[in-house]
């Protein structure tokens, strides 16, 4: 399963990415607020990149999936 997501993020391609992920591993979007302890139009809002994400929610959800955060700062070119 590609877990790794490398290039500049906005909302819409950290949700899909995050979509993808949580479909990958057979969850609904109602387990997974659970599991991250939020409601679940608040997940399918952050899917569909009508949110942006906070980061304490993402690290909370990449450990709901079985993942951990990891970020890079890289220079602009």
């Amino acid at each position: 399963m590609a877990g790794e997501l490398s290039a500049p993020v906005d909302a819409k391609a950290l949700g899909a990415f995050t979509n993808r992920l949580r479909v990958q591993l057979g969850m609904t979007t109602t387990t997974l607020s659970q599991r991250v302890g939020v409601c679940q139009p608040q997940i399918s809002r952050l899917e569909n990149g009508l949110r942006g994400f906070r980061s304490v929610t993402l690290a909370k959800i990449a450990r709901a999936l079985g993942f951990d955060v990891k970020v890079v700062f890289v220079p602009r070119r």
